[in-house]
């Protein structure tokens, strides 16, 4: 939408580091490390969506909230089915699946 246009654009232009982005741009600091060098502009954006979700209240603490608590019943879905009788394949390790998702994932939830 028109308002995540202009973080879209400053998230998408080079930049040196992420103080010469925080310098130029006047928006929050973000891991370029966590984006792998591939996806650092999305976690650029997501950065920037995070922190809007925290300053805006209370829209941004109600979207949070309905986040997390959509979350909350897929970890409890994923622990009764990884100790099920003939649970195969990744499913089988809820607690290692979450680990990596948080590793290799946004690691916002």
């Amino acid at each position: 939408g028109p308002i995540f246009d202009p973080i879209l654009a400053a998230c998408s232009a080079p930049h040196e580091s992420v103080g010469d982005f925080v310098k130029a741009t006047g928006y929050q600091p973000y891991e370029p490390v966590a984006g792998m060098g591939i996806f650092t502009p999305l976690v650029c954006v997501v950065t920037q969506f995070m922190h809007q979700l925290r300053n805006t209240y209370p829209a941004g603490y109600i979207t949070w909230g309905l986040a997390v608590v959509g979350i909350f019943p897929l970890s409890l879905f994923m622990s009764i089915e990884g100790g099920r009788n003939g649970a195969k394949g990744p499913i089988r390790y809820p607690i290692l699946m979450g680990l990596i998702h948080q590793l290799l994932g946004m690691s916002v939830s």
